[in-house]
C-alpha cells in the first residue's frame, strides 16, 4: 500500500484560537463529534487541544479545589452538602474561565502530507497519540487520526 497521509487526512480542519473558553470548546467538540483540534493563531500552529487535555487540566484544578475544601471543612465545620455544591460550581466555572491556552498541548506531533500512512501509524504508536496535525511548514492543512488509518486499512487491507 502506497497511500499517503494527504490521501486519508481530514482537510475540513476545525481549528481553535488559544483564547477560546473551554466551555465553548466542549460545546464545539460535542456538536462536531470530534475530540481534538489544532490550536492556531494567524495561520500558525501553536498546539493541539483534546478532551484528554481538558480532563487532565480540570482534574488538577479539581484536586486543588478539593484540598481547599478539605481545609475549609476543618476550619469552619461547614455543612457537607454546601461544600459539595461549591465543588460542583467550581468545576463548572473552571470550564467557563479556563481557556484553550490553559490546557493545550504545546509542540504537537506533526507530519507532512507526503508521508506514508505507515509512517503516520508508526509515529502515532511511538508518540502514543491518537491524531497528528498535518502541516506544510508551520501551517496546518489537515489532521489524520487513528480512525482515518483504520478506515484506510479496512478499505485496502
Amino acid at each position: 500500500m502506497n497511500t499517503k497521509v494527504a490521501d486519508v487526512m481530514t482537510t475540513d480542519l476545525y481549528s481553535v484560537p488559544p483564547s477560546m473558553a473551554l466551555s465553548d470548546l466542549e460545546w464545539e467538540f460535542s456538536r462536531r463529534r470530534i475530540s481534538s483540534a489544532p490550536v492556531v493563531e494567524q495561520s500558525k500552529l501553536l498546539g493541539i487541544i483534546s478532551r484528554g487535555d481538558i480532563v487532565r487540566r480540570i482534574g488538577f484544578s479539581h484536586a486543588m479545589s478539593e484540598m481547599a475544601l478539605d481545609y475549609y471543612r476543618q476550619l469552619e465545620g461547614g455543612r457537607p452538602e454546601d461544600l459539595e455544591r461549591l465543588a460542583d460550581q467550581t468545576l463548572g466555572s473552571q470550564l467557563r474561565t479556563l481557556h484553550v491556552r490553559d490546557a493545550m498541548t504545546t509542540h504537537p506531533v506533526t507530519i507532512g502530507p507526503d508521508a506514508s500512512v505507515q509512517q503516520a501509524a508508526r509515529l502515532m504508536l511511538d508518540k502514543r497519540v491518537h491524531s497528528l496535525v498535518v502541516v506544510e511548514e508551520t501551517t496546518p492543512v489537515g489532521i489524520v487520526s487513528t480512525l482515518d488509518l483504520l478506515r484506510t486499512l479496512a478499505d485496502h487491507g
